[in-house]
């Protein structure tokens, strides 16, 4: 009887979990119901997003939407779900924002910026290049920086769809742009710093990645306190010279004398060095004078053999052409403030194929770093060739000094 009962078992069995099926029920899926019968165009998007109204704005969100909005409906998406659990399929996300070809745009006046307008587009190229990024890179001539050229060349790339732009403007013609277009599309602005833009133009939209020279103005003041020095300043009669040569006189009360230097005194430096030289030997010389002004200048001090503690200068003369200029006894007191970091081998590898000179040169440099913040902003890229954080829209660069040797700009420590 025993045996029965247990063959029955052996039989019915499988009958028995063969019914276990699963059901054919469909599981469940979110989506997000427009019950609106009107398209939500740009204005719309825009006044979706100013009000967090997120959940409408993934119901509103057409396929067709400028992809500047691509951030915004990620963060819309990241409160409604887990973003890293998302399935495109189950709420039917449009197509824009799927992983596609970057395309990004490079925005210039090209007679205004000369040789920028191509080094710009090298360093954003050789940067893509050194990625292995499947791309779409066009630039787009603005011709001057007057009201109408910026905005419609602006609106322009906006209608093309593009990612980002890229943009090489003075602080007056991005000043122009702002404060009469609507800022959809990402701009990044290597060549402007977020302090010489009125607050009231700056939108979430707008990021900077132009030099301080306010910090590098200061990082050579902390070196002349530190020495009891007092400051000869010695100023271009550009607009460059003459902004750093203000702010000396703002910043120091070590200043104990300041001269413009035109082409005819850096030539001829005898009439200006004899009015400095009573308090040279303890002083710091500042020059805040171009790359051949500086040449002239140096040489003809040393010559004199009455030496300051040191030359300091800002950004503006980080080049190696400089070296060449100088006598290498009197290299040994130069010493350059700059915002550029040693760089990736890759980076630089494909930077120099395109003759776009990320090593000295701050503009390119930064060009591409801008790129580069882009990119991860967008998690497009997971880790980064460049070591800058961005703080409320604006580059923070880490000002160090530079000297000479070898030929070559070396990082410092000066003491």
């Amino acid at each position: 009887m025993l045996a029965r009962c247990i063959l029955f078992l052996i039989l019915i069995f499988p009958c028995l979990a063969q019914e276990e099926k699963l059901s054919p029920i469909p599981s469940p899926k979110q989506e997000v119901v427009n019950l609106s019968s009107e398209d939500c165009d740009v204005a719309c998007m825009r006044y979706l997003v100013k009000e967090e109204r997120y959940f409408s704005l993934i119901a509103l969100y057409p396929s067709n939407a400028y992809r500047a909005f691509n951030k915004h409906f990620r963060e819309a998406l990241k409160l409604y779900v887990d973003y890293g659990e998302l399935k495109y399929a189950s709420l039917n996300i449009p197509n824009v924002i799927r992983n596609e070809r970057l395309k990004i745009a490079l925005m210039m006046p090209q007679k205004s910026i000369g040789r920028y307008s191509s080094t710009s587009a090298d360093s954003i190229i050789s940067y893509l290049m050194a990625r292995d990024i499947d791309f779409e890179f066009k630039a787009f001539d603005t011709k001057d920086e007057s009201i109408e050229n910026l905005k419609s060349t602006y609106l322009s790339i906006q209608d093309q769809n593009y990612d980002y732009i890229i943009a090489i403007l003075t602080a007056n013609g991005l000043g122009n742009l702002l404060e009469n277009t609507d800022i959809d599309t990402p701009i990044f602005v290597p060549t402007v710093n977020k302090n010489q833009v009125k607050a009231d133009y700056i939108t979430d939209n707008v990021y900077f990645g132009g030099i301080d020279y306010d910090r590098q103005i200061d990082t050579i003041l902390d070196f002349s306190n530190s020495k009891n020095a007092s400051i000869i300043s010695l100023d271009d009669d550009g607009v460059v010279g003459k902004q750093l040569g203000a702010k000396i006189k703002e910043k120091s009360e070590r200043l104990v004398s300041q001269h413009t230097i035109d082409s005819k005194s850096a030539n001829s430096f005898r009439s200006i060095f004899s009015k400095i030289k009573p308090n040279i030997k303890k002083s710091i010389i500042v020059l805040n004078t171009s790359l051949v002004k500086t040449g002239l200048i140096i040489p003809q001090i040393g010559n004199t053999r009455t030496m300051p503690i040191a030359f300091l200068s800002t950004q503006v003369n980080f080049n190696p052409s400089l070296i060449s200029l100088i006598p290498p006894e009197d290299a040994k007191r130069l010493f350059i403030v700059s915002i550029i970091n040693p760089l990736a081998k890759k980076i630089l590898e494909t930077s120099e194929l395109m003759s776009a000179n990320l090593k000295y040169d701050w503009v390119n440099y930064s060009t591409a770093l801008c790129v580069d913040i882009l990119l991860k902003m967008d998690n497009r890229i997971d880790e980064r060739f460049f070591s800058e954080k961005l703080y409320e829209n604006q580059i923070i660069y880490s000002n160090r000094f530079y000297g000479i040797k070898d030929s070559h700009f070396i990082p410092v420590s000066i003491k």
